[in-house]
């Protein structure tokens, strides 16, 4: 089967009906997607209610790199879900063993490992345990970051979109560029850069920081 396949006009009939569904029931809060209504997925494609064929070039915004409903991953989810849905936080051996092997792949100093479910979980975490390390409060971000819709991610988000009109006082952050040769924020290229952003990020700090 060649792909991609369109059969219809985009959004197709059947996307149209659930995208009207879409807008009057559920919050704008979301972002706006190519207007297609997903069916079903298989590997690296995509098939929308009306039979459109498409590349998942998102992979699932990154969380399907092994393919859309791989069998092996098919099977394992049946099986759990036969066995045991939700433990609260409950010790499992599933979780114990994955936190081990996550412990024995990174660097000796992470001696810990702590199962989150989702981005911004682990970024709401990741502001507690350092601001318990450390005694302070601030955080250091970066323009145009996206770490997630909970409020402390974000309140460190570099995004206007996830916070506009939102107060962000709730966290102190200092937001500078990335630092980033690709595509550096001033202009310079890897034979004329002075390390401005890094440097910048240094005066940010001390104009801006309180500690």
């Amino acid at each position: 089967m060649p792909i991609p396949k369109i059969v219809t006009d985009i959004p197709g009939p059947l996307s149209r009906k659930y995208l009207a569904l879409s807008k009057q029931y559920e919050p704008r809060c979301m972002s706006e997607q190519v207007p297609i209504v997903w069916d079903r997925a298989q590997g690296a494609t995509v098939t929308d209610v009306d039979g459109n064929v498409f590349i998942d070039f998102t992979s699932g915004v990154l969380v399907t790199n092994i393919g859309h409903c791989h069998p092996e991953h098919v099977t394992a989810i049946q099986d759990q879900a036969g066995m045991l849905m939700n433990s609260y936080d409950f010790v499992t051996p599933w979780r114990a063993l994955l936190a081990q092997k996550l412990v024995e792949i990174t660097p000796p100093s992470l001696d810990r490992a702590f199962i989150l479910t989702t981005g911004s979980e682990a970024t709401e975490a990741a502001i507690k345990i350092a601001r318990r390390a450390t005694g302070k409060h601030e955080v250091i971000a970066f323009h145009g970051a996206f770490h997630g819709r909970t409020f402390g991610a974000m309140a460190i988000g570099g995004k206007t979109g996830v916070k506009k009109g939102l107060d962000r006082r709730c966290l102190e952050c200092c937001i500078g560029p990335f630092p980033y040769c690709y595509r550096c924020p001033f202009g310079s290229t890897p034979d004329s850069c002075k390390l401005h952003t890094t440097e910048y990020l240094d005066w940010l700090l001390e104009t801006e920081s309180v500690w």
